[in-house]
């Protein structure tokens, strides 16, 4: 089944404007954040391609933007990702 691009591109918009709260929160309280947290705020793709590509490319563009920068690694508490590792991330140095 293709997938839309107005169904693409409005998971993509929801989930920039999630990071950008999500970097605010860490810039105001010094945490990280992953992207369990991301599915905290809006929901998970659909299918398994997407979940494969769109959070990723998410994360991606935002740091290229210098929205935010990587602090680490953890282990996902994700049943769906079975502890599979994951970049845990913080808001850029203003």
């Amino acid at each position: 089944m293709a997938i839309g691009l107005d169904e693409k591109a409005d998971w993509m918009a929801s989930a920039r404007d999630a990071v950008e709260q999500l970097a605010d929160d860490s810039r105001a309280y010094g945490t990280t954040f992953t992207a369990d947290d991301l599915y905290k705020i809006i929901s998970r793709p659909e299918t398994e391609a997407q979940r494969r590509y769109w959070p990723g490319s998410v994360f991606r563009s935002a740091e290229a933007a210098g929205l935010i920068v990587k602090a680490g690694y953890s282990n996902s508490r994700s049943r769906s990702r079975r502890g599979g590792a994951r970049y845990e991330w913080k808001a850029s140095p203003s």
